[in-house]
């Protein structure tokens, strides 16, 4: 599994990274959610079993060798955690985007 951080900020100036730098967990197992209010507030549940940790610098895409199976990735707040799914004799690729402005 091959991927960025997505950027995650205000005014992006003209000459900005790809990616932002961070620690990008990989948990195995299916991404869900709880909901926290009646008003339909919900939160992110990941899977319990973390499976690999990397720490990547600006512009870095971070790189995994997982067998295939359903993984989650998070970076933390702001970042919004995503659910991949690693297959057999691919490459997966995947970002994990930001909710800031």
């Amino acid at each position: 599994m091959v991927g960025g951080i997505d950027l995650c900020g205000g005014v992006i100036p003209k000459v900005h990274p790809q990616f932002e730098a961070g620690t990008v967990k990989v948990y195995r197992g299916a991404l869900t959610t709880r909901q926290v209010s009646p008003s339909g507030s919900f939160q992110y549940v990941l899977p319990k079993a973390q499976v690999a940790i990397e720490k990547v610098k600006v512009n870095q895409e971070f790189r995994f060798f997982l067998p295939p199976g359903d993984y989650v990735l998070d970076v933390g707040a702001p970042w919004i955690p995503v659910g991949v799914a690693v297959r057999s004799g691919t490459t997966t690729l995947t970002e994990i985007p930001g909710v800031c402005l």
